[in-house]
């Protein structure tokens, strides 16, 4: 088989940014454990197969064109049960242009289990005279792959990116964000300006940073809390991601918390045996 010529650079780094960095590093690993193997290639079309679980052996065919803009045009599909077909980059829209019936994508905060994780679900935003209205969107492929003129180029990168994660709910519980890819997609997210929190409330604003510290606050009951702290004032909502991440409710402002991540590792001092009358409020 002869050796197959290595794409242009530039055209490779314009197509990887369509992928998030957990889905390139998973099929550098394929490659690299030898479980990916091409069978056949011309100019624009690669056959492949992949070994997958249990021994399975799939067929892939991967067709890359490129447009005089630059920018490439995948298509693909793969004899596993779980595939996309079709994919392709979307024509370079117009960010500056805003939709003529005021629509636009917003992204809905969602604070789960007690504020100890978050995630983040899409909605359908239309600007009216006293606000905005939200609708559902049932599928992330409506909007990606026949998207509609409002979608704009920076809502397309992060779809791609939610849509990467395979979420069992999908649309319905949110996608979760987790680590240095969660912060970097929440952080996309606020650059848009298209952040929500609660319906009839404004859409959420970048905050400026705020210096965390983490402190063993203890309860008049004589067991221990951990809270944040930015100086002296208590920080109520803090979004475990890398960076840290603040949620001021009462101001509607998000943005990244500095801090030192040892200080989080600290065990809580030893605390007593509940008593039955006491109380489970911070002491001031």
């Amino acid at each position: 088989m002869r050796k197959m010529p290595l794409p242009d650079p530039e055209m490779m780094e314009h197509w990887k940014r369509d992928f998030s960095a957990a889905t390139l590093q998973r099929g550098e690993r394929y490659a690299e454990q030898g479980l990916v193997q091409i069978q056949s290639h011309g100019e624009s079309r690669i056959d492949s197969t992949c070994r997958g679980s249990g021994g399975n052996v799939y067929r892939q065919r991967i067709i890359i064109t490129a447009r005089p803009s630059g920018q490439c045009h995948v298509r693909g599909n793969c004899s596993c049960p779980h595939w996309l077909q079709g994919l392709e980059q979307p024509t370079p829209r117009q960010d500056g242009a805003e939709d003529r019936r005021g629509r636009m994508v917003c992204y809905e905060l969602m604070l789960v289990d007690d504020h100890s994780s978050c995630a983040l679900r899409v909605r359908k935003g239309t600007r009216e005279e006293h606000g905005i209205r939200y609708s559902r969107i049932h599928s992330l492929y409506e909007l990606l792959y026949e998207p509609p003129k409002y979608v704009k180029e920076e809502d397309l990168r992060i779809l791609r990116q939610l849509s990467a994660q395979n979420a069992p709910y999908g649309q319905e519980r949110g996608y979760t964000l987790k680590g240095h890819e969660g912060g970097e997609l929440l952080q996309r997210v606020l650059d848009t300006g298209r952040l929500m929190f609660i319906e009839g409330l404004p859409l959420l604003q970048q905050g400026a940073e705020r210096r965390a510290q983490f402190r063993w606050v203890r309860l008049d009951n004589g067991d221990y809390r951990g809270m944040w702290y930015c100086g002296e004032q208590p920080l109520n909502c803090i979004l475990p991601l890398i960076p840290l991440f603040y949620f001021d409710i009462d101001t509607k402002e998000v943005a990244t918390s500095s801090t030192r991540s040892t200080i989080a590792c600290r065990p809580p001092p030893p605390c007593r045996k509940n008593s039955s009358t006491a109380s489970s409020q911070p002491r001031t």
